[in-house]
This record gives structure tokens, sequence and C-alpha cells, in this order.
């Protein structure tokens, strides 16, 4: 099933590609074109310019919009969704049987980078891109901006030296 994923095909003949992290052999497998899963619905995304990882604005469901990157991992939708840093388990469907027999796999999931809640006026992501030098102060070489639907501002992520993602 390709739902739920992010994709990297050959844009000529729609086959997977021999370094993508699922790659079984056959290029026309759906597995072999999955470079990363467990999104709900990656709306946009764009590439880090450093990393040349997809930098994903994944829409939520009822309580979470998040950025998300990452190459061959998965996400956690639907048994994971929202917490900058950390995957909070999704409280709809936590008690169902599938869920349970997911978190209790162990399998292991990569949060977001960044999470909004819509307790915070968040109601759909929208992913934008990333700002290399121009005319702007230097504070936003290198930023990645986002915006929402429901509250019409243009916002913007940095990295503090560590790596972590600071909101402003």
């Amino acid at each position: 099933n390709l739902s739920g994923k992010i994709l990297r095909v050959d844009p000529l003949t729609g086959e997977g590609l021999g370094d993508n992290p699922f790659f079984d052999g056959d290029p026309n497998s759906n597995r072999s074109k999955v470079y990363s899963s467990g999104l709900r619905n990656p709306f946009r995304f764009t590439i880090d310019p450093d990393t040349d990882r997809p930098v994903i604005g994944d829409v939520g469901w009822r309580s979470w919009e998040e950025i998300n990157t990452g190459r061959g991992v998965n996400f956690g939708w639907p048994y994971f969704e929202g917490g900058s840093g950390e995957s909070l388990q999704q409280r709809e469907y936590a008690e169902l049987p599938e869920a349970q027999e997911f978190y209790s796999s162990g399998e292991s999931v990569t949060p977001s980078i960044f999470a909004r809640s819509h307790s915070d006026g968040a109601v759909a992501i929208i992913m934008g891109d990333f700002y290399e030098q121009g005319p702007y102060p230097d504070n936003f070489d290198g930023a990645l901006f986002y915006s929402d639907f429901g509250d019409n501002t243009i916002r913007y992520l940095t990295s503090d030296n560590s790596g972590v993602t600071i909101d402003t």
C-alpha cells in the first residue's frame, strides 16, 4: 500500500530507485518506491539544501500539525501524532488492537522535528522553503519557512548549534 508514504521514483519509468531505503531488488514493487512512511497527509514538502532530504509538512488530524524529515523512517501515523522531538500516542487510535500490537512490537518511529498543536490555533500546516542568503536579515539565513491555513501567519524554524529546532 502506498498510502501515507513519500515515494521516490524514476520520473520516466515510475520505477523505484536502487538506492531507496526499502529497495527490494524489484524496481516495480511498491516497497522499492518508498522513501519514508507513517505520514497522515504529506501535503507539501521541500528539500533541505544541507542534507538533500525532504522536509515534510504533514497535515494532522484532530490535534497536531507536524514537520518531519528522515530517510527510510516511519513517522508513526496513525498510532502516533505530534510532539516536537517526541512521538505522542494518537489518543483516538491508542486503544485499538492494531495500535496496541504496534506499540508492543517495539517498532521504531521517528518523531517530528516540529509539531504545532491545534490548541495553539494550528489547523493545516503549509510547508514553505528554506531561505538562503539574500536581501533579508542574516537571522533568516538557512531558516525553514512555513505557514498554517488557520492563522494567516508566516513563521520560520531555525536550528541551534546542537541541531534542536527553534520556532520563531
